[in-house]
């Protein structure tokens, strides 16, 4: 009954659908190279990027939506249509999919450009085309750009017991999507793709920030409005502030002292496995006989990634 009324208080909002088009609208400016419009998005002015946001925002309008369909016309009516949304979202990714590898083929032969292939992470179609529109089929390819929907499709296809789960063990759930981010990060834990590697957007990590949003939507902030409205939270911010602008004006810095050595650092739109990026992991290395910090792709916690000069 408790999440009967929550859900009665948290009727579909269309603030939800106007920040989830956002999203998705900066995802698409921040992959546009040399776009002076991109530095409105968001992954300019804090610790996360747009698909952050968009697998957050998603996470609690589905649990809106689906949960409160399950509650009122019971547990077979919500799995189906949640199973009827991923399958719409399956073939808008095959539709995708086909269109991307024709396009690229197209303008690789069109054009005499090969290198275009390799750029769009697209290289199987030379020397395996059945096998990469199979494993494309499965989810295993690694074309560019369709990173984010591959992931939203996985979230939702394992959606079902998450939300069932969360109608009756709220806290049990969340608790049980914090140990598994956690496991993924110590064991390394994420699903293989053709040709080779992994995902780039890692859902055991990923998850994390889709179920915390349905936790959300179904009371979770609710239950800890006290710690919201104390004010330890805010000294914390106040006091931690400063010490991360700090840091990422140092990597700023050492950004450019590598980039005018000829030795750019590899700065990536989004993270792959979810707070990677979000602090430097500064491992030293020899370099020319002096020890310098290194920033490393896949450090354990939440930090800062380097800030564009």
């Amino acid at each position: 009954m408790r999440i009967k009324a929550i859900l009665a208080a948290n009727a579909r909002d269309v603030r939800l659908d106007l920040f989830l088009g956002l999203a998705n609208w900066f995802i698409f400016l921040d992959h546009i190279p040399n776009n002076a419009v991109s530095w409105i998005t968001v992954r300019n002015y804090g610790f996360s990027g747009a698909a952050d946001l968009f697998i957050f925002i998603s996470g609690y309008a589905a649990s809106i939506v689906y949960a409160k369909m399950m509650l009122e016309r019971g547990f077979v009516v919500g799995a189906t249509r949640i199973f009827k949304r991923v399958w719409q979202l399956y073939v808008a990714y095959i539709v995708l999919f086909a269109i991307y590898i024709v396009a690229i083929g197209d303008v690789a032969t069109r054009y005499a450009a090969p290198d275009i292939i390799y750029e769009f992470n697209v290289t199987g179609l030379v020397d395996h085309p059945i096998r990469t529109v199979g494993h494309g089929l499965l989810l295993q390819s690694k074309a560019r750009n369709l990173d984010v929907l591959q992931l939203y499709i996985a979230l939702m296809a394992f959606f079902l017991p998450v939300l069932w789960m969360m109608l009756r063990k709220p806290d049990l759930t969340m608790a049980g999507s914090l140990a598994l981010y956690v496991a993924a990060r110590l064991f390394e834990w994420n699903l293989p793709s053709f040709p080779d590697g992994s995902w780039y957007f890692n859902p055991f990590c990923w998850q994390l920030l889709f179920v915390f949003g349905g936790w959300l939507a179904l009371g979770g902030a609710r239950q800890r409005r006290s710690i919201l409205k104390s004010r330890i939270p805010i000294y914390f911010g106040m006091v931690f502030q400063p010490v991360l602008l700090a840091a990422a004006f140092c990597v700023w810095r050492l950004a450019r002292a590598q980039r005018s050595k000829g030795t750019a650092l590899n700065s990536q739109v989004t993270d792959p496995d979810l707070f990677r990026d979000r602090l430097p992991d500064f491992r030293s290395r020899r370099d020319d006989g002096w020890t310098i910090p290194r920033i490393r792709n896949n450090v354990p916690n939440m930090a800062i990634r380097s800030v564009q000069p």
